[in-house]
């Protein structure tokens, strides 16, 4: 519900990112914090990032994006362990404070295991991101598919998902925000691009609703990014012990997106 509480600074460079959030406790060793093998500097280019059933675990993640509004408790529990002990480790020690030995203790293998699957932290923090925005944007795509083609739906479930994710996804949030600055240029470029088609889905929804008549914002662009910004800002507040239920809190979030988009009362 919506009990405030302190949270570290979540500003990042350049346009408002559509993942912040607070972060998950974990024990983090203090030995070598190099970016990469034995303090190395390696290649940021992902490959093959997780498990040998990957493309199983993606089919899983993608079934489970069909239910969009359904969730797991920990939010890193669909992650390949290694993304998932990152996640936690990076969202509260950050990416300079985490080494590769932390990370390897933390999802129970050696550092040559890690490196089996990643070639320096800098791919880890890359996977970890394209993760994030994998999960948001397939979820949110399977409600625009869920609403069908009336504008007012369509905009209801993109509105609900966002706020959902940003609920669920803390963690994640968190880190997509804090740690863009931590992404290599290349990276950055790529992860800012995916961040950007998120938004895109936001505007694009408001302008078919003023299109089809159904709303009366006179500047669709700005008030789909104020929108973003009202979804976004769940994750540095909420907690799942506050007073209102998630339901309760999309329905008030809904409320306040039509009136800034200009839906009817």
């Amino acid at each position: 519900g919506a009990v405030p509480a302190p949270l570290p600074s979540m500003r990042a460079p350049g346009r408002r990112s559509l993942v912040p959030g607070p972060c998950v406790p974990v024990r983090v060793g203090a030995q070598g914090r190099g970016e990469g093998r034995r303090g190395g500097r390696h290649s940021a280019t992902v490959r093959d990032v997780s498990t040998e059933e990957a493309p199983t675990r993606g089919h899983a993640q993608r079934q489970a994006w069909e239910r969009w509004r359904e969730y797991d408790a920990d939010p890193a529990a669909d992650l390949p362990r290694i993304l998932g002990a990152a996640l936690v480790a990076f969202a509260e020690h950050g990416y300079h404070g985490t080494s590769i030995r932390d990370v390897a203790a933390a999802s129970g293998l050696s550092v040559p295991g890690v490196y089996h699957h990643f070639r320096s932290k800098q791919e880890i923090l890359r996977a970890l991101m394209d993760a994030t925005m994998d999960e948001l944007l397939g979820r949110c795509e399977a409600a625009l598919r869920d609403a069908g083609a009336d504008p007012a739906a369509r905009f209801d479930s993109l509105v609900e998902s966002f706020v959902r994710f940003h609920m669920f996804r803390r963690p994640q949030a968190f880190v997509g925000s804090s740690e863009i600055r931590s992404l290599e240029a290349d990276n950055r470029a790529a992860y800012v691009a995916r961040r950007d088609a998120a938004q895109r889905l936001l505007e694009e929804a408001v302008a078919e609703g003023v299109a089809a008549g159904g709303f009366s914002a006179e500047h669709p662009d700005e008030v789909a990014r104020a929108i973003s910004s009202l979804c976004v800002g769940v994750a540095s507040w909420y907690r799942p012990d506050g007073p209102l239920t998630p339901d309760q809190l999309v329905q008030r979030h809904l409320v306040l997106a039509r009136r800034m988009a200009g839906a009817p009362a």
